[in-house]
């Protein structure tokens, strides 16, 4: 089944280029993440507590720190990770200790460890699992134990567990919960109550 043609054209309909995704994270790195405490001396590289931002682009994630003084982005070293193909959503942990990020030609999620002191992701992926296919969008349950992925192109939405102690992805049983017939563009999951 061509979905992936088909999602090519619908991007470009929409004013985006084909194989391009949007996508943007800001993460916060907090002593829960690993981040060293603001009393303690500093090390080169952004200070404790100092947020993160990612963004998706043609098969990489570009990455910066962020100064907690003006706001002023700063390209970390590296600059960007590779990614598979058709890199397109991604959700940071709660924790911020991984993001995870969803793949739109090769049909996969795949967990990137975040360093804590500086928010370098890992050059490769720590872990990954087939999603549904064309995955659209990806959700985190507030406590980073789960991962949610919907398709654009099936009635399916993906599920897995993720690992409280190495943040792996594992899928759950079924592997996949119906959806919108035609597929689904977002997702979201509240907090506990």
């Amino acid at each position: 089944m061509p979905i992936p043609e088909a999602r090519k054209r619908n991007r470009a309909g929409r004013g985006l280029p084909a194989g391009r995704a949007a996508g943007l994270a800001v993460t916060a790195c907090g002593l829960a993440a690993g981040c060293a405490a603001a009393a303690a001396p500093a090390a080169a590289g952004p200070p404790a507590g100092a947020p993160f931002v990612y963004v998706t682009g043609s098969n990489t994630i570009w990455q910066y720190s962020i100064s907690p003084a003006t706001g002023k982005l700063t390209p970390m070293a590296p600059a960007t990770v590779a990614t598979g193909k058709g890199a397109h959503d991604f959700a940071v942990a709660p924790d911020g200790k991984n993001l995870y990020l969803i793949t739109v030609s090769d049909d996969t999620i795949a967990q990137y460890a975040i360093t804590p002191r500086s928010g370098a992701l890992s050059a490769r992926p720590v872990s990954t699992a087939r999603t549904v296919p064309v995955p659209e969008a990806i959700a985190l349950s507030p406590d980073g134990k789960n991962a949610y992925v919907t398709s654009e192109g099936q009635g399916a939405l993906s599920q897995f567990a993720i690992s409280p102690v190495t943040g792996k992805i594992t899928p759950l049983s079924p592997v996949t919960v119906t959806a919108p017939s035609h597929g689904s563009l977002g997702v979201a999951v509240t907090p506990a109550r």
